[in-house]
């Protein structure tokens, strides 16, 4: 076993043997299929043993990596690989994977180093926005979810792409049927001015929702620092945010608004407000925003919007929020809510019927396997709320911040999935 650890040693010091780690591809939309790959090259095996790469995966990306190698490493370049279980909206670093040799009897185990990290962005899907019926509004000017009903008149006009709330009686048919899609009039007295949108995220995350950084039996990678964190179950409250979110982005850049994405992320250990504007033909770079996405503790919605650059602040503001931390002071003119009905996206923990009992009589890993063993850090880790308790928390934010818009006289609507859709519905 020494020997197999100073040959290691000395040979990735010479620049003969090295272990390389990739996702393919890097990045990717949310749920698409990502494989990871470790590549080796002469790595020393030592007769009778055989080298293993292990890693615990994050928890959203599901199960861990786990690959045992013989002999044949010792004398070629060698790919590995496997599909990751999941790919949901995030950013994740990967690494460094433990490596270990183990003799084929099991008797022997040597943990050689930790090698070989990579990192994987998985963007937020672009889904459509159904409404749930046309939303209205009571001014006499274009909100920036609702379009006034137009009159035809008589005068000079251009054409422009049809899109959705047009007038149908501007549409013109023969050119349409010319350039094979649907065009409609715009009369050249009123010139079209788009209407200027800002889309602001809300990720605060109060102090009554926070649980420690070990909770559910959580480790700490080196370096990490023990902060505290939002339970995993609202990891799914933030997908349905940040899909609305870019989801109202581009169905407003389509209809020739011009539109700011706002949102706080992090960066390293700090928190910074990060505000983009959304151009066609660049989508993936401001979806790459809603990957950096995160609960964080530092700026709640009225800090974030005194950050707000001032050169834009004659537009309207939408934000989109689950209703966490409704503020405290009344919101500007122009402000409109988005909230997210997290409580249709909680739900619950699959049952296990046997409980306890699993434990001493059922092995979820092969007999004799380290994984079986009680794991006494996790069993006296303070415990994760139960989706039930989360759910009905998440059902009285809603109503309340829906409340709170009304009495502002704020216009709200509420985002919900629906199938593959995102449908924003009147509450």
């Amino acid at each position: 076993s020494a020997f197999a650890v100073r040959a290691f040693d000395d040979r990735v010091r010479r620049g003969r043997g090295a272990i390389d780690r990739e996702m393919s591809p890097t990045v990717v939309d949310a749920g698409d299929a990502v494989e990871e790959r470790f590549f080796l090259a002469r790595v020393p095996v030592p007769p009778g043993f055989r080298l293993h790469i292990e890693e615990q995966l994050p928890h959203r990306l599901g199960g861990d990596t786990r690959f045992a190698l013989d002999r044949s490493v010792s004398r070629a370049e060698v790919t590995v690989s496997a599909p990751l279980p999941r790919t949901p909206r995030g950013v994740y670093r990967l690494g460094p994977a433990d490596i270990w040799y183990e003799d084929i009897l099991g008797l022997t185990r040597v943990f050689v180093a930790s090698r070989a990290s990579a990192s994987l962005r998985s963007l937020p899907r672009l889904r459509p926005i159904v409404f749930d019926r046309k939303p209205r509004s009571s001014s006499k000017a274009e909100g920036p979810l609702s379009v006034l009903s137009r009159i035809a008149t008589e005068e000079h006009f251009r054409t422009r792409q049809y899109v959705p709330g047009d007038d149908l009686r501007r549409v013109h048919w023969k050119q349409s049927i010319n350039t094979g899609n649907l065009m409609v009039r715009v009369p050249e007295a009123i010139p079209y001015a788009p209407t200027r949108v800002r889309l602001v995220l809300d990720t605060f995350l109060p102090p009554g929702w926070r649980m420690a950084a070990t909770a559910g039996g959580r480790r700490l990678k080196a370096g990490e620092r023990a902060i505290a964190r939002a339970p995993e179950v609202m990891d799914d409250v933030l997908d349905l945010l940040v899909e609305g979110w870019v989801g109202l982005a581009h169905m407003l850049l389509k209809r020739g608004e011009k539109v700011t994405l706002v949102a706080p992320v992090r960066e390293g250990d700090d928190v910074v407000v990060r505000e983009i504007e959304c151009k066609r033909g660049e989508e993936r770079k401001w979806r790459a925003i809603g990957a950096d996405a995160a609960w964080q503790h530092a700026i709640d919605t009225d800090s974030l919007m005194t950050r707000i650059d001032p050169n834009n602040a004659k537009a309207s503001s939408i934000i989109v929020s689950a209703g966490l931390f409704a503020g405290n002071s009344r919101p500007a003119p122009g402000t409109s809510f988005v909230i997210a009905d997290g409580a249709s996206v909680v739900f619950d923990a699959p049952s296990d019927d046997l409980g306890f009992l699993r434990r001493f009589f059922i092995s979820d890993y092969p007999v004799g396997a380290d994984d079986n063993r009680l794991d006494l850090v996790k069993l006296f880790s303070p415990r994760p709320p139960k989706p039930e308790k989360v759910r009905a928390e998440l059902a009285r934010a809603t109503s309340f911040a829906i409340e709170h818009a009304r009495s502002s006289n704020a216009p709200v609507t509420v985002v919900r999935r629906r199938g593959l859709a995102i449908a924003l519905e009147t509450p």
